[in-house]
């Protein structure tokens, strides 16, 4: 496994925690500024994972023609997403 997968958890798994564990702070200006660098961190996160996902990542090649996927897979698959109704 990736070790960049294994790094990924564990700063999501921080980032959620602050927003998860934040109001269980007694002083309310700790909670509340431990709160907001969570939805930041995790605002920011998401929404460049997901950036780099829809403009940099392309599936494999094989992927492209999932019915030729299945059918060198499975004998006798018969693909039912480009059949003409």
């Amino acid at each position: 496994v990736d070790w960049a997968a294994h790094l990924g958890g564990l700063v999501a798994g921080f980032s959620m925690a602050f927003l998860c564990f934040s109001p269980m702070i007694e002083t309310k200006s700790f909670a509340i500024f431990w709160f907001c660098a969570g939805l930041a961190l995790n605002f920011f996160m998401y929404i460049t994972l997901i950036g780099y996902m829809l403009t940099e990542v392309e599936p494999m090649n094989d992927l492209k023609d999932v019915c030729g996927y299945y059918k060198q897979y499975f004998d006798g698959y018969e693909c039912q997403c480009q059949i003409d109704n």
